[in-house]
């Protein structure tokens, strides 16, 4: 890059060691350099250079529709902070022990609680803590839902195959356990499967106030009478 700020000769002290981050900077202000418009660009350029190496590693993993499932992600009902813990989850960055562990903020990547590796699915799905509240939330979204979802990879990925109505439920009910787990992180105790019950509820009580009437146009006639049927 030099002759790009005309320099001459390099200074006595100079450091070439460098940050991934700083390398590819660099690498991109390389191409650019040559464009015939430089240095009058604009993002739009930019990310033309960008956007083919900047895909989130998510969307590298097989086995998952990551298109619907970042579609469903952004529905606009669903809960705002839990929309975060979710996209943390999707991009494997939610506080697990072994990230934790990776970055050496713990001396060990294992559960308290069962002694196991914990990552994003030990956490939601596998840990003592969860097995029993999942299986039950599980049962409920096939019968609430009316679908028969069996992945739980695809799940908790929001990956589903429905209608309008059945897929609207499934988002709600989904990022609702979520959301529920996450934070009962802390707790040694086995979460029940009532705690999840009130989060559901409290959640259906919430769309009802919104939508009124049109909650019907939204989700399924079993999680509008989510009460009856839980």
């Amino acid at each position: 890059l030099n002759p790009l700020f005309n320099i001459v000769e390099l200074p006595v002290n100079i450091s070439f060691t460098k940050s991934k981050f700083y390398n590819e900077i660099v690498q991109l202000t390389r191409k650019l350099i040559h464009m015939n418009s430089f240095p009058n660009i604009d993002s739009k350029v930019i990310y033309e250079y960008l956007l083919p190496n900047s895909q989130p590693l998510v969307n590298s993993r097989p086995n998952v529709n990551w298109k619907k499932s970042w579609k469903n992600l952004n529905f606009k009902y669903v809960n705002i902070y839990v929309r975060d813990i979710v996209f943390k989850f999707f991009h494997e960055i939610i506080t697990t022990r072994s990230r934790l562990f990776q970055i050496k903020k713990i001396e060990s990547p294992l559960c308290l609680i069962c002694d196991s590796m914990e990552t994003r699915i030990h956490m939601f799905v596998e840990c003592r803590k969860v097995k029993y509240v999942f299986q039950y939330f599980k049962d409920m979204l096939n019968k609430i839902c009316k679908m028969q979802i069996t992945d739980s990879n695809k799940i908790l990925h929001l990956d589903f195959k429905g209608n309008k109505r059945q897929v609207n439920t499934a988002v709600i009910m989904v990022t609702t356990y979520i959301g529920c787990i996450w934070y009962s992180r802390s707790s040694i105790k086995c979460i029940e499967a009532q705690d999840f019950k009130t989060n559901i509820i409290k959640q259906n009580h919430m769309l009802h106030l919104i939508l009124k009437d049109n909650i019907i146009k939204y989700f399924t006639e079993e999680f509008c009478k989510v009460t009856e049927n839980m």
